[in-house]
């Protein structure tokens, strides 16, 4: 609960309102709980076929949207058109890509949740042989480490992060594009998954 949220099967998650206590830095509890906000994941089959050119010969990927935007939506049905035909490894720390079973997957895919990316990425490379590693809640500072050794070990990446404007992000975020190939755009209007903007970025 200390994380904003609470757990719960099939991928939900319940956003906690009130009053919270921090000390020295470092949140310690919730004195009052003044509201909860409850978030319904969704598999939308086919959402990911408009991307058959980016899925069909994959490179590195990075879908952005502001919260509401369909971004995990959306990695999860192009994680099951890539598992597929691709070894794919969903690294999934808050269990919404998989939800701990109930969705649609491909036939090469394995699942590591409820650990945090940077911790579990050195087992993944080592013991589970992906070609794609996927995962959602993308921190740039923050999962640095996760994208060195992604990149270190020859392996693609499909990922989600919170944010609009793409274009000015990899703008002002110019490591991004040694990390990336494309970049996609998602807004919630006039309706969830709806695309702003498709980004191929340029590699020396």
């Amino acid at each position: 609960m200390l994380a904003g949220y609470i757990r719960y099967r099939g991928g939900i998650r319940i956003g906690v309102g009130g009053t919270y206590v921090a000390d020295g830095g470092r949140l310690c509890g919730i004195a009052q709980v003044s509201s909860l906000n409850v978030r319904i994941p969704h598999e939308t089959i086919g959402v990911g076929e408009r991307f058959a050119d980016l899925t069909e010969e994959f490179e590195n990927t990075l879908v952005l949207s502001p919260p509401f935007g369909g971004k995990t939506t959306l990695i999860r049905d192009m994680a099951r058109i890539l598992s597929a035909r691709y070894d794919v490894v969903v690294v999934d720390e808050r269990f919404e890509i998989g939800g701990q079973g109930g969705y649609t997957f491909g036939p090469h895919i394995d699942f590591v949740s409820g650990v945090p990316k940077t911790l579990a990425i050195e087992g993944i490379l080592r013991s589970l042989a992906p070609e794609i590693v996927v995962t959602d809640e993308l921190y740039p500072q923050k999962d640095r480490p996760f994208l060195e050794a992604v990149e270190r070990a020859g392996v693609r990446l499909l990922a989600g992060m919170h944010g609009c404007k793409i274009k000015r992000f990899f703008a002002e975020n110019k490591e991004f594009s040694r990390w990336f190939r494309y970049g996609i755009e998602l807004s919630y209007k006039p309706m969830p998954g709806s695309i702003e903007s498709i980004v191929r970025l340029g590699r020396d």
